[in-house]
């Protein structure tokens, strides 16, 4: 890298030597040149470069001698905007040349450097040369070509002064005035130093365009490689930037040449030639070069190229420094590429840097020159001849290495045949004795399809009839003997048990298959089955095949036939769907061991009952009639149900009964709905028959007897005692008294399995808490069971077991708080379930309470006020609006879960209490700031559901 560092700057030093070179001579004062004593025997040609008078928006009159105002000078070579000058504008340059008679041997001339963008030249009052119209205003002037710089204007033999003026208008360009000096010399030097430019330039452009046909060339005889195609595009576009800038080939070609189409095709060749070399680099280099950079400018390119088309000079040409700026762009992109390349090693990148770098200067500098920052020649041209000549070197050299690799691989390709002539004479060996080898190896097959249990068979032509080979075993299958030739899909399908689409969909997707390439088969291989099972019939057995089908492709790489398998499953079937009933049945054993049996024949024999009445309603007339409230109660029945499996945790049972539930849900929530009475009786049917299958795996499996709950054993001993004892009450005829004994007898012999302890009942109830509990992710509660020696019948159990499900779910769910939020609050991390039993004025009243946060009155109020139960208007208590806890539907759950968040909990507790003679009330007990209200719940059960402890001692 520092080689081309050193490179670069050799070649600017060069460049800025040279271009000093021209410099001015003869003047003495500004606006005067005195050439009186020149030696044009040394110095045959002189740059006129120095001050000249300067006459800002006046166009001087070449025959008025003497002018009114005084003249201001300017630098020339310069553009007027230089000296502080409007860009558009008019002026008059005028300067004089003093000669003598040592000139009179020499014939003199003066010639033009470029004057931008109109002008007029006088040389002693005469006009010589025009270009364009000078004007003083946009609509006179007219920009045009460049006719005064190709002419030479002869000085007459004997002159000693010559005065020249140039009047100049620019209202076009960003420039105006004069950017290279005129010059005076002997006639022959300045002819052929014209001829040399020309010829220089005439050089430039043919040499450029050959080089652009040769590599077209080279692209048509070799299309994989884009390089030169980009190659000669580039140098077409620079041979149209130079044939309409500084050469003036085009001029020169078509003197009447619009000076407008000079300008844009000196924009248009430039912009063409960028986008080449972007793509051209892309070509060598497309691991480095982004495909993206170079599809985008050359989007940008045309969308500049249209406009400069479509606008006149003054209309595109002060926008063209928008493309300049993008060209700086991709100068530093593409320099910042070649380093990259350079780093890693890329054939040619380090030769091609080197040349790009020389470019992008000249392009650089030639840019500057044209806007007039700096007054030195274009050097553009040369410096591209240079790059286009590298360029053709380094193609030429890939060109000649791809030959290179051609003659090496056409010698390998020589070895590898005299390698395969060798070869063929064996394969030709080999051949002699693969006949053999085939009837070996068919044979070998047939035995293979004579003996394997296998259906194989082949599908073939448009029909998908069976190929003539096939398994022995298909014949067993099919229970057909002759098989070849017969439709193969008509017999695998007519006795399967699928619908007429699904046999249709098989039979097309075979038939498209065949023929086609093996990615037409693959797209629709999901469309053909793995396994069929036969339609049962009276005749057989069914049997389940499992399918495999696979393609056979021929040597166009289409498939030929369809290779299809079948595998007798059906005994194998069997046995998983047997093993899948006992791994359910053990499934539902460990269930039902884990609880005890009294609960377990408590809860089948309320199942039973919920299940019989929710029967009786769905046989009803009113359920025709949509009734609702034989909905709400098939509703709290099945979720009654589901909440008492689940905390035995009879996880299948638990999802059918939730199953249930949410279609009766789904129902209640928009009274429009129609009833599918079909589904709710056969939603019934599968509960009756989960329930069945525990009940008969209780009772096969494990010896539970069910219905052992329905009956009272008593000891043989106490039946004989009470018997004796009535016997003599009837015989002797005893008083009252005795009378009384017997019936205090009775009672304390029957009292110990009609009624049991309260205490030991809720204690069993409320067993639950730790499960619910974790899978609520909280901390297991403290429970205070404080019965005061009540006893309960086995329906009040029953009844309180069932109220018990939804209160402790409603407690454990909204009631009491996570443990992070107990201990925020200050609480223990456990919460607190109180149980309280009185007897008061022959009734017994329950208390149950929780230390949660409590009831969030407001929400409640909200929900009333949406569900219509109350107005807003409406002044209602704390223990008003708690008592809305009761109605259906109305819940402060945040969201639905299987535990609870329904509304259904306390409608269910209220029902069944008030279905049983009983009531249920809620007491306010204090209230936060947030809002929350603790509560607890007073209920009362009819007497015949309790009494207090027994307390008759055993008679005898």
């Amino acid at each position: 890298m520092n080689r081309v560092i050193a490179n670069y700057l050799l070649f600017i030093a060069i460049f800025l030597l040279t271009a000093r070179l021209n410099a001015n001579g003869g003047q003495t004062e500004p606006g005067v040149f005195d050439l009186r004593d020149w030696d044009w025997a040394t110095s045959p040609v002189v740059s006129l470069e120095g001050d000249w008078e300067f006459y800002w928006q006046q166009l001087l009159d070449p025959a008025q001698k003497n002018e009114t105002s005084s003249p201001s000078y300017i630098k020339v070579p310069a553009p007027w905007s230089e000296a502080s000058f409007d860009v558009e504008g008019f002026a008059s340059y005028r300067a004089k040349i003093l000669l003598d008679h040592v000139n009179k041997p020499y014939e003199l001339s003066l010639t033009w450097g470029q004057i931008w963008t109109a002008a007029r030249i006088y040389v002693n009052g005469k006009l010589v040369a025009t270009q364009g119209v000078v004007g003083s205003n946009p609509q006179v002037a007219e920009p045009g070509g460049r006719v005064g710089q190709k002419s030479l204007i002869p000085i007459a033999a004997g002159t000693k002064t010559i005065e020249i003026l140039i009047q100049v208008s620019n209202y076009d360009l960003f420039f105006g005035g004069m950017l290279n000096a005129p010059s005076i010399g002997v006639l022959p030097t300045l002819i052929r130093n014209q001829r040399i430019e020309l010829a220089v330039g005439i050089f430039l452009v043919a040499s450029l365009l050959v080089m652009g046909f040769y590599h077209i060339g080279l692209f048509w005889l070799r299309r994989k490689d884009p390089s030169p195609i980009h190659f000669a595009m580039l140098c077409f576009g620079v041979v149209i930037h130079m044939s309409s800038g500084n050469t003036g080939l085009i001029e020169l070609v078509f003197p009447d040449w619009p000076f407008l189409w000079s300008v844009r095709f000196y924009n248009i060749g430039w912009m063409i030639a960028i986008v080449a070399l972007v793509y051209y680099c892309y070509s060598l280099f497309p691991d480095d070069v982004s495909l993206r950079v170079a599809r985008l400018v050359a989007w940008i390119t045309t969308g500049f190229i249209l406009y400069v088309l479509a606008r006149s000079i003054r209309g595109f040409i002060y926008e063209t420094w928008i493309y300049q700026g993008i060209t700086a762009m991709i100068i530093l992109y593409m320099s910042v590429t070649l380093a990259k390349c350079i780093k890693r090693k890329r054939e040619g990148a380090r030769f091609l840097s080197i040349a790009f770098g020389i470019v992008m200067l000249a392009v650089i500098h030639d840019m500057l020159a044209i806007r007039g920052l700096i007054a030195t020649p274009a050097v553009g041209p040369a410096s591209l001849l240079v790059f286009f000549m590298t360029q053709s070197y380094l193609l030429a050299r890939r060109f000649s290495s791809a030959f290179e690799r051609v003659e090496k691989s056409e010698t390998k390709i020589r070895a590898l045949s005299e390698e395969l002539t060798k070869e063929w004479d064996q394969v030709i060996d080999l051949n002699l004795n693969l006949e053999k080898k085939v009837e070996s190896k068919t044979r070998d097959i047939q035995a293979i399809l004579r003996s394997i249990q296998l259906g194989i068979f082949a599908l073939e032509g448009p029909e998908a009839r069976i190929a003539k080979d096939y398994s022995t075993h298909l014949k067993v299958l099919f229970d057909q003997q002759d098989l070849a030739g017969q439709k193969g899909l008509d017999l695998l399908l007519e006795r399967a048990e699928l619908d007429n689409d699904l046999k249709d969909q098989i039979l097309n997707t075979i038939k498209n298959a065949i023929g086609e390439d093996e990615l037409a088969f693959q797209a629709n291989a999901h469309l053909l089955p793995i396994e069929i099972s036969e339609r049962h019939t009276e005749d057989a057995k069914p049997h389940t095949w499992e399918l495999s089908w696979s393609p056979m492709l021929d040597g166009s790489k289409l498939i030929e036939k369809i290779l299809v398998t079948i595998r007798d499953v059906t005994d194998i079937r069997a046995l998983q769907k047997d093993a899948k009933s006992k791994e359910e049945e053990l499934e539902f054993i460990g269930e039902i061991v884990n609880v005890p049996n009294e609960a377990f024949q408590r809860f089948m024999r309320d199942s039973f009952h919920f299940l019989h009445e929710n029967q009786k309603l769905l046989s009803q007339s009113s359920i025709s009639n949509q009734d609702m409230e034989v909905l709400k109660v098939l509703f709290i029945n099945m979720h009654t149900m589901k909440g008492a499996a689940r905390s035995l945790y009879f996880k299948k049972m638990t999802n059918i009964f939730h199953e249930v539930e949410q279609y009766y849900a789904y129902l209640q929530s928009d009274s429009q709905r129609a009833w599918d009475l079909e589904r709710m009786k056969q939603d019934l049917k599968e509960v009756e028959s989960i329930l069945s299958t525990y009940e008969k795996i209780a009772m096969t499996k494990l010896g539970r007897d069910v219905n052992e709950a329905n009956y009272i054993r008593l000891p043989c001993n106490d039946l004989v005692d009470l018997q004796q004892r009535a016997r003599r009450f009837l015989l002797q005829k005893k008083p009252l008294a005795d009378g009384q004994s017997i019936i205090e007898a009775v009672d304390q012999a029957f009292s110990p399995y009609i009624y049991r302890p309260a205490q030991l009942i809720f204690e069993d109830i409320f067993s639950c808490t730790s499960l619910l509990a974790r899978d609520l992710h909280k901390e297991a509660p403290h429970v205070v069971i404080r019965s005061n020696g009540v006893h309960l019948t086995a329906d009040g159990e029953r009844i309180l077991r069932q109220i018990f499900i939804h209160l402790i779910r409603n407690s454990m769910d909204h009631g009491i708080e996570s443990k992070s939020e107990r201990q925020a609050k200050g609480k223990e991390p456990f919460g607190t379930l109180n149980l309280e039993l009185k007897v008061s004025q022959d009734k017994l009243m329950i208390y149950f309470s929780d230390d949660g946060q409590g009831l969030m009155i407001n929400r409640i109020r909200d929900l009333a006020i949406s569900q219509g139960l109350m107005t807003p208007a409406m002044q209602l208590s704390d223990q008003q609006i708690a008592r809305f806890i009761f109605h259906q539907g109305l819940s402060t759950a945040k969201s639905i879960s299987d535990i609870s968040g329904r509304g259904v909990g306390m409608d269910a507790v209220r029902t069944f209490l008030a279905q049983h003679g009983g009531e249920i009330d809620i007491e306010i007990e204090s209230k936060s700031a947030e809002g929350f209200c603790r509560c607890r719940f007073m209920m009362t059960i009819p007497e015949h559901f309790w009494t207090l402890e027994i307390t008759y001692q055993k008679a005898g």
